[in-house]
């Protein structure tokens, strides 16, 4: 689907919360985000979809995370190794990959030791495992709950937002509004559907952005 990303995922957990790392291998993106609880980790990947994601061998074996790990939610769920999303070896691999000595410029600090784990692990299981190339990862984006408004899968259906089963593309919001020229443009406006902004001086920052553009 063109209008999706296919993101790979990483989960790690920590004290009830649980962070969870996305990457679009295609373009890119990569993100991690902290969710105090299960029922919010979930809508937030039944909007992502992820293709596969990542848990370690403990995490696995324990029953905090069964709500998450299912392939409705998570796509297909991966073991690694413990020590992969343990703190100093998933903030190497971040430095490492970005050439910096701290992950403070991209808004990582000392107390998001989940969100460095699970990021980390995610990265080193691409370029070591997979093997894939990893150069065009430039970024590392921190997300947060208070941006947005994460709508559930529910509320997507009812209000026509997404093409389903039995609602065709041409029929939902996102065929509507579609007007995109590229396959990155799509997933882009199909995120921004799903996880709209909360602040309104960024709603109009973002409308004054698109507006610039299309005028020209």
């Amino acid at each position: 689907d063109s209008a999706r990303n296919n993101f790979l995922a990483a989960m790690h957990r920590d004290q009830g919360s649980v962070d969870i790392a996305l990457l679009d291998l295609s373009t890119g993106e990569f993100t991690v985000e902290t969710f105090t609880g299960i029922a919010e980790a979930r809508d937030m990947l039944r909007v992502a979809a992820p293709s596969e994601t990542l848990v370690t061998i403990e995490e696995r074996a324990g029953s905090a995370l069964d709500q998450l790990l299912i392939p409705e939610i998570c796509g297909s769920v991966t073991e690694i190794e413990d020590w992969t999303m343990r703190f100093d070896a998933a903030q190497d691999a971040l430095l490492r990959h970005f050439s910096v000595q701290s992950l403070f410029g991209f808004g990582i600090g000392e107390g998001d030791v989940g969100k460095v784990c699970a990021a980390g692990a995610l990265l080193q299981y691409v370029s070591v495992r997979l093997r894939h190339a990893v150069g065009h990862i430039r970024s590392l984006r921190v997300c947060s709950g208070q941006e947005f408004v994460t709508l559930d899968e529910t509320t997507c259906y009812h209000l026509d937002m997404l093409p389903q089963r039995d609602h065709p593309l041409e029929n939902t919001l996102l065929g509507v509004l579609d007007a995109t020229r590229t396959n990155m443009g799509r997933r882009l406006l199909r995120n921004w559907l799903v996880r709209p902004l909360r602040s309104m001086d960024e709603v109009c920052r973002r409308h004054d952005a698109v507006d610039l553009f299309t005028r020209r």
